[in-house]
């Protein structure tokens, strides 16, 4: 990773707009309107690095978007879960994300066990 990059993820993340070292604009929630899939999001209330401001704006505009979004925040955690009952929750949220909007395939285009 570049220095430049590096310098750019240590930077304490105060507004909904950056501008990345190669020049791009990161809004992501000004994009949600190209998003056409559900979409889980998940967000430590002591989030130092990224505010969870951020997470409920996406939410916001992903609604306005009428895009599918599940959002929840945990109380306890900052930049990623480590107690294990966040843990245990986020997994058990993010199967039921997946059962609810993934399916096998089945017919011709499954593959199975025997065929692999």
């Amino acid at each position: 990773m570049s220095p430049a990059w590096l310098a750019f993820l240590k930077r304490p993340t105060i507004e909904n707009v950056q501008i990345s070292p190669d020049g791009t604009r990161l809004a992501v929630a000004e994009r949600a309107t190209a998003i056409k899939v559900p979409v889980l999001i998940v967000h430590g209330k002591l989030d130092a690095r990224v505010d969870i401001a951020h997470a409920r704006r996406m939410t916001k505009a992903l609604r306005q978007a009428g895009v599918e979004v599940e959002s929840h925040e945990y109380t306890n955690a900052g930049h990623g879960l480590m107690l294990d009952a966040d843990k245990v929750d986020f997994y058990t949220r993010l199967l039921a994300f997946l059962a609810k909007h993934t399916q096998a395939r089945t017919g011709a285009g499954a593959r199975t066990a025997d065929a692999q």
